[in-house]
């Protein structure tokens, strides 16, 4: 029938509300669905419940006023496309979200993924490269909210390249060790540090400088052994370089 009719009931209004999220998502796809389902509700114009009606919902939705109400998608402005990057990565983006999440996506790798507050319209963070192969990666970025974080936002290509390895200062050459192995090491800024005995055995990993450990030697043997050490994430301490391995130093263990 031509002309308007009146109808009620959730069953009618939650379809047209579904329908009027997905318009907002089409025109602000970074935006996570907690946020655009505070601007459909913050946005509503209050409506008199009439005598004869139970109960009301939030109000009469305004799409135009929710779209407004929605946050600038999230941008990278840094670093930017095909950039070639090494230890820790400065990453930006301009987005009207309270947060955002940046993730450093390589091919067969964990991800490395890093949150940042936004600040005058810009997040800015460092995403550790540590521990991924050299070679292409991508870095992504998506709006976050107090709950929760958006399925798709801006990415970047960049091509990570090989990072230099760590050295150990300390102990010296053939120093001997009764109980305890105290050591120490030099590495690139930002990175974890994985101390590894005679190849095999962990020693312990040290996520931020000055990078050091003291380890029982209690499971060793006298006689001699060796130390190195390693480059790993601080943002996922089991992913280390095995390329990046320090020359190994002798110490002895000689119990009185």
């Amino acid at each position: 029938v031509d002309g308007y009719s009146r109808w009620d009931g959730t069953s009618f209004s939650g379809p047209l509300v579904a329908g009027m999220a997905a318009v907002l998502r089409s025109h602000r796809p970074g935006a996570p669905a907690t946020t655009i389902e505070k601007a459909i509700i913050s946005t509503t114009k209050p409506i008199t419940k009439p005598a004869n009606v139970q109960a009301l919902g939030h109000g009469l939705v305004q799409f135009q006023n929710a779209l407004n109400a929605l946050p600038a998608d999230t941008q990278i402005t840094a670093p930017a496309d095909d950039s070639v990057v090494s230890g820790g990565v400065t990453v930006s983006a301009t987005s009207g979200a309270a947060k955002v999440r940046f993730s450093l996506v390589t091919a067969g790798q964990p991800t490395v993924t890093v949150t940042a507050a936004v600040s005058g319209g810009v997040a800015t963070t460092t995403l550790p490269t540590f521990g991924l192969d050299a070679g292409p990666s991508t870095i992504t970025a998506v709006s976050c909210d107090a709950s929760s974080c958006a399925q798709t936002g801006d990415s970047a290509p960049v091509e990570i390249a090989a990072n230099s390895a760590p050295t150990i200062t300390a102990p010296a050459a053939d120093t001997q060790v009764q109980t305890t192995l105290e050591a120490t090491a030099d590495a690139p800024a930002g990175a974890a540090v994985k101390f590894v005995v005679d190849g095999t055995v962990s020693a312990g990993v040290d996520t931020a400088a000055p990078y050091s450990i003291a380890w029982d030697t209690f499971a060793l043997a006298d006689g001699s052994h060796e130390l190195t050490a390693l480059l790993c994430n601080p943002v996922v301490p089991a992913l280390c370089e095995a390329d990046s391995v320090t020359a190994p130093v002798a110490f002895t263990v000689l119990r009185l």
